[in-house]
């Protein structure tokens, strides 16, 4: 069984408690009693009500019925009553919980309500600041990235150009049970690059997934700055790195995630760079 006090307040010589509570057994239905410091039982008004929350957070099902109450029974400022629910099933009580309520507890978890409230209001303005602020960046880096990618001619021009230093870059994929689909991206944003001294060096952690191992050797065949490194299986992501880095023949390394790809001229702008920083 669980149970919940939501909401609870004193006033006018009665106390009124709002919560939710759910049996533990399919079938079993619950009571709900408040006793005084004295032991003696006092009036209840007790209703039922829907608590769609409740229903999906438990059971994936907002229309579930009788999950909330709301009692109400007499009281005076200043005692201590207790709220007993019991649960029976077939006849047979099978759980029972109680709490201790006073105007002190209700009082002081209130505070912390307003208090949880207050503290959590200005990290709520920041998260929504920040939001804000990402979206109006990503916005402007979106706008300035299209405003100065490589069109069809750029490209053209990009693959004549002839550097003073042009060195072969490695560029190591370690994959592990790859989409074939992103695989293929990932391999000809590579290949298709405007700067061609590479090498692109897919390291194969999974040779039991056929479809990506056909797929890599496939471009190891048709491209001979392709090579394919087949491991016997998976060494994580550092050994399957390495395995690349054993067999690299440039200059410099690079290494791509297996579902990532590249801009057509990221390459190039490394190498000028280089260049031009010697």
């Amino acid at each position: 069984m669980q149970f919940f006090i939501d909401y609870a307040y004193a006033e006018n010589h009665t106390m009124t408690l709002i919560g939710w509570a759910v049996p533990g057994e399919k079938e079993g239905k619950l009571s709900y009693e408040v006793k005084g410091a004295d032991g003696a039982v006092r009036e209840l008004l007790f209703l039922s009500s829907s608590r769609p929350d409740i229903g999906y957070s438990l059971f994936r099902d907002p229309d579930r019925k009788d999950l909330g109450y709301f009692l109400r029974f007499p009281y005076e400022k200043g005692e201590t009553v207790t709220l007993r629910i019991t649960e029976t099933a077939n006849g047979m009580e099978v759980a029972s919980e109680t709490r201790s309520v006073s105007q002190k507890s209700i009082e002081t978890k209130n505070r912390l309500r307003r208090m949880k409230r207050q503290l959590s209001a200005p990290i709520a303005l920041a998260k929504k600041v920040k939001r804000k602020l990402f979206r109006a960046e990503e916005k402007e880096y979106r706008d300035w990235f299209f405003r100065h990618r490589s069109g069809r001619d750029d490209l053209e021009a990009q693959k004549k150009t002839v550097f003073s230093h042009a060195p072969k870059i490695s560029v190591v994929v370690p994959m592990f049970r790859t989409d074939r689909a992103m695989f293929l991206e990932m391999a000809d944003s590579v290949i298709r690059q405007s700067y061609d001294n590479l090498e692109l060096i897919l390291v194969n952690a999974s040779p039991e997934d056929e479809a990506l191992s056909e797929a890599a050797r496939e471009y190891a065949k048709k491209d001979p700055r392709v090579r394919l490194v087949t491991l016997p299986k998976n060494l994580g992501i550092s050994g399957n790195s390495n395995a690349g880095i054993d067999v690299a023949e440039g200059e410099f390394t690079c290494f791509l995630d297996h579902d990532d790809k590249l801009e057509c001229d990221a390459l190039f702008w490394f190498v000028s760079f280089l260049n031009e920083h010697p």
